[in-house]
């Protein structure tokens, strides 16, 4: 199960301040370009978008998520 939206792991994914190691290509790309966009626009509301973008991807991709990736969402 994923950490609820308002989880501070989804800001630190997106700004760069926690790794994550994923084989799932979409989830890769995902915190790639998060981190590009929000380097370039570090707004808040910029901040906010990502957010809540990758969490909508993760949401996607959660069935294919393995225990690892969750493990690495939790701490």
């Amino acid at each position: 199960m994923l950490p609820p939206l308002t989880n501070s792991i989804w800001e630190k994914l997106v700004k760069g301040e926690r790794e994550m190691k994923s084989s799932n290509i979409a989830v890769n790309l995902l915190l790639f370009n998060s981190r590009l966009r929000y380097k370039r626009d570090p707004s808040p509301s910029n901040l906010n978008l990502l957010i809540l973008h990758a969490y909508e991807v993760f949401k996607k991709q959660e069935v294919i998520l393995d225990e690892a990736e969750f493990e690495q969402l939790r701490h």
